[in-house]
């Protein structure tokens, strides 16, 4: 059996996401311009930043006793950074509310769910 590191783990969450702000760069610069891009970016570190949280906490906090701690702490950090942020931007408005933060906010965040579930899953992988 070969164990997946939580460094690696991380990595190619990191790694997802950044491809995913690239592609989606032209239509976040078409409509904010540099606004745009860094709304997309802080959208990503926000949502990668729960989600590698999240990763942490599943991993330290596994099985029988321990795994419901793991699995509602790792909810909490994954949903609780994006929805702090929404929050701050939608109360003070302001460029990054017309920017489209929020929309970037639930793209990043339902790539990062897609791509951290799996990750969490114990670290032994056949073969």
């Amino acid at each position: 059996m070969r164990r997946r590191s939580l460094g690696r783990r991380v990595a190619f969450l990191a790694a997802a996401l950044a491809l995913l702000w690239l592609a989606i760069a032209p239509l976040a610069c078409g409509r904010g311009g540099w606004i745009g891009l860094a709304a997309a970016g802080l959208a990503a570190a926000v949502c990668g930043g729960g989600s590698a949280a999240a990763l942490a906490v599943s991993q330290r906090w596994r099985g029988p006793v321990w795994g419901w701690y793991g699995l509602l702490g790792a909810m909490a950090l994954r949903t609780g950074a994006p929805l702090v942020f929404v929050v701050v931007v939608r109360l003070f408005g302001g460029v990054l509310d017309q920017a489209g933060f929020i929309y970037y906010i639930v793209l990043f965040y339902l790539a990062a769910l897609t791509l951290e579930v799996p990750l969490s899953l114990p670290n032994e992988i056949p073969g």
